[in-house]
């Protein structure tokens, strides 16, 4: 397994790592609520919201761990409380989709959806680094 720094990538072309899902999850939507229904469309737009607060709350952790390189127990306390953030911030608005009346089960797809975008986008973002890519810009 080959080993990468995905350093440049936390510190300066993140918003490329949030730019392409994030495009591809309203086009899931605008299919979804042209095809199937508007509402489904909706919630799926709603999903990709979430998905994209939640990898922004994710850097944000990265980022403020970066720093703490040679302590790393300090680093993961610090990745971990922002962790508690993201699980803070998506119940709170799937609480209150809730109480609203929506049905959240498309939301959460939605934003499963974005998650496996994330990961992909990571994938390909990680190859071109690996393969003579500018590792100190992270493209």
């Amino acid at each position: 397994m080959m080993k990468f720094d995905l350093t440049p990538l936390v510190t300066r072309s993140y918003k490329e790592f949030l730019l392409f899902p994030f495009l591809a999850g309203i086009l899931l939507a605008t299919v979804a609520g042209v095809f199937l229904s508007r509402e489904i469309g909706l919630f799926f737009f709603w999903g990709a919201v979430l998905g994209v607060l939640d990898a922004m709350i994710m850097l944000a952790g990265v980022r403020k761990a970066l720093p703490y390189v040679a302590t790393p127990e300090k680093g993961v306390r610090t990745m971990r409380r922002y962790g508690i953030y993201r699980l803070i911030a998506i119940a709170s608005i799937v609480v209150l989709l809730l109480k609203q009346g929506f049905n959240v089960v498309f939301v959460l797809v939605g934003l499963l959806l974005m998650h496996i975008l994330f990961i992909f986008n990571l994938i390909f973002i990680a190859y071109r680094l690996t393969k003579g890519g500018d590792a100190k810009k992270g493209v």
